[in-house]
């Protein structure tokens, strides 16, 4: 992902990355620039790995969707994401819960 020059969505759904996969997967990220979906949910990723996705968001220019609709995080941890990526002054659309 790293080196990644053309692929624009990935989706890891169910895979059970947890925290430890979704730090490496952030770090990939900080330097990505191409991608332009990430999808994670059902992966058990908790307050950590949402931690270091705000870090890869705060760097990323690409990324325009990430869903981690179901992962056992906080709310609070939510609303950290959905901060982070207020703060990029981007249109990321973020899927945290069900949408009705």
């Amino acid at each position: 992902l790293e080196l990644n020059s053309t692929l624009l969505s990935l989706n890891l759904m169910k895979n059970n990355i947890g925290d430890t996969g979704t730090d490496f997967l952030a770090k990939a990220l900080f330097v990505n620039n191409v991608l332009l979906e990430l999808i994670l949910g059902a992966n058990e990723i908790g307050d950590e790995g949402a931690t270091s996705i705000i870090v890869a968001l705060s760097e990323n220019t690409s990324v325009e969707h990430i869903d981690l609709f179901p992962n056992p995080m906080s709310d609070r941890a939510r609303e950290q994401i959905t901060k982070a990526a207020r703060e990029k002054g981007s249109n990321v659309q973020l899927k945290l819960s069900f949408v009705y």
